[in-house]
């Protein structure tokens, strides 16, 4: 699937995809992860001055109040967002998804894909809807494609790691089936 980004794979996978339509694909994004510069500088002071098994305590509480709070405004990402969809493959470019609303074919829109619910993992993306030829399993519904346009290089390496993760574990089910 070739984008501005380069050439990346895609599986197929189950998981929501919140939107919200844009002006044009210039349109600032609402979605920001501010804990991945926490987590760096935590670390780093950390590992610095403090016995290891205290500073890996302290990450690891680091870790679990992130989580805590990453589900407590998850009911705030889901206003900011209205629109769930469900993302049917996903890959480094973008994303495809089945859909009973009517959205316009060329259209920019926001999206966060809640790649994991527990913990929270989720990656924010500007697109450009493209509507997928051909007939949904459900009449109501289209397919359509989100070319990502612009994607943070934090968020585009969390897709990536999600598909990584998807085929390892595909290719060790295989293997044992």
């Amino acid at each position: 699937m070739p984008s501005k980004q380069g050439q990346y794979s895609s599986i197929a996978a189950r998981f929501p995809v919140w939107l919200r339509q844009l002006p044009n694909g210039d349109s600032p994004s609402l979605y920001y992860e501010y804990t991945a510069f926490a987590h760096d500088s935590l670390e780093n002071s950390l590992s610095s001055g403090l016995p290891e098994g205290v500073a890996e305590f302290l990450i690891e509480m680091n870790n679990k109040l992130d989580s805590i709070l990453g589900m407590l405004s998850f009911e705030d990402l889901c206003k900011a967002f209205p629109t769930e969809v469900h993302c049917s493959e996903v890959g480094g470019s973008g994303v495809n998804f089945t859909s009973d609303i009517p959205f316009e074919d060329g259209a920019y829109v926001e999206a966060v894909l809640v790649l994991c619910r527990i913990p929270l993992r989720l990656a924010g993306a500007v697109g450009k809807l493209a509507k997928i030829p051909g007939a949904s399993q459900d009449a109501t519904e289209s397919n359509w494609r989100l070319n990502f346009t612009r994607i943070r290089e934090k968020d585009l390496e969390t897709v990536i790691r999600f598909v990584i993760q998807e085929e390892r574990r595909i290719i060790r089910q295989k293997k044992w089936d």
